[in-house]
This record gives structure tokens, sequence and C-alpha cells, in this order.
């Protein structure tokens, strides 16, 4: 079902950019032999799943810049394990 919803909202997302683009380069019928309104449609199509991918990217290594930091600290405080201390607040990233 999950799949479903992600393929429909981005179906949804190449329509409303498609349409977004036809707006911006005054296009008043899709005259499909004309190469503007190919590339706009290849664009369109190709912006959801870019977007996705830098998304889970960026994600990803937030995720184990997190499981890092905690491995850092179970390394270096004693007795976190156990909770005779509490971790620390996470230092700046540069």
């Amino acid at each position: 079902m999950t799949k479903g919803f992600a393929i429909g909202a981005a179906a949804l997302t190449v329509l409303a950019l498609f349409a977004a683009y036809a707006e911006i380069a005054d296009i008043t019928t899709l005259n499909l032999m004309d190469p503007y309104v190919i590339v706009g449609g290849f664009m369109g199509a190709m912006m959801p799943p870019l977007l996705s991918a830098l998304l889970i990217f960026a994600v990803k290594k937030n995720a184990f810049r997190m499981v890092e930091e905690i491995r850092r600290q179970f390394r270096e405080i004693k007795g976190l394990m156990r909770g005779r201390r509490s971790p620390t607040t996470p230092a700046a990233s540069t």
C-alpha cells in the first residue's frame, strides 16, 4: 500500500512539475514534436527520483554520524552501559 502511495505521489509530482514548466515556457498546446516539450517532460520526470535519492543519502549519512557518536560515548564514558553515568551532549560538527 505504501509503495502504491509513493508511486502515485511521484506521478502527481511529475505532472505538477510538467504543468509548471508548461506555464513558465508559455506552452499553450502540448505538441509532442516540439523538442522543448520533450526536454521539459524528461526534466520533470527526472526531478522526483533525484530529490528522493538526495534525501535518502542525507538521512543515511546522518544516521551513520549518530551511530558513531553513540559508539564513541560507550567507548569513552565508563559506566554508561550500566547506567552509572549519563551521556554527553554531542560535539558541534563542522
